[in-house]
């Protein structure tokens, strides 16, 4: 896996962009976006994790 993050500061943003090679599959490529309404909330690495796991649950993808 390759992957890339990054936080904004404000308004809780957060994004992950990841390319994934599963065995003997094509490569995934992942992009998550989140974002708050509040400007002052803060990002959640477990929201980024959630979207992954589910992502991954969609292409049944194990672990």
């Amino acid at each position: 896996m390759g992957d890339k993050t990054g936080t904004c500061g404000v308004y809780g943003t957060a994004n992950d962009y990841a390319v994934l090679w599963p065995p003997k599959r094509a490569p995934i490529v992942l992009a998550v976006y989140t974002k708050h309404a509040k400007k002052e909330a803060k990002h959640s690495d477990e929201m980024i994790a959630a979207a992954a796991r589910a992502a991954l649950k969609a292409f049944n993808v194990k672990k």
